[in-house]
């Protein structure tokens, strides 16, 4: 079984990364709690800290990515316009 990159710190950076731009107010608390969660990975003893290090790299560059995807874009904004209708940003 692998353990490179840790597959939780992944998806919490990417998930954290597409949100930040969604929010960008709370783009701090999430990329925080994005680190928080992923530090629990070590500290439970299920990684590596080049398993958490290296899972931060590909979040952010797969939340990166998304943004550049016509599809997951059109969405993106769509999210977007229904929160600043609702008065959240």
């Amino acid at each position: 079984m692998s353990s490179y990159p840790s597959g939780h710190t992944t998806n919490a950076y990417a998930m954290a990364g597409v949100l930040a731009r969604l929010v960008p107010g709370k783009a701090p608390a999430l990329l925080t709690r994005a680190a928080t969660y992923a530090e629990t990975r070590i500290t439970c003893e299920q990684h590596w800290r080049s398993d958490v290090t290296a899972g931060e790299a590909l979040g952010l560059v797969i939340a990166e990515r998304l943004m550049s995807k016509p599809a997951f874009r059109a969405q993106f904004d769509a999210a977007r316009a229904e929160m600043e209708a609702a008065g959240i940003s």
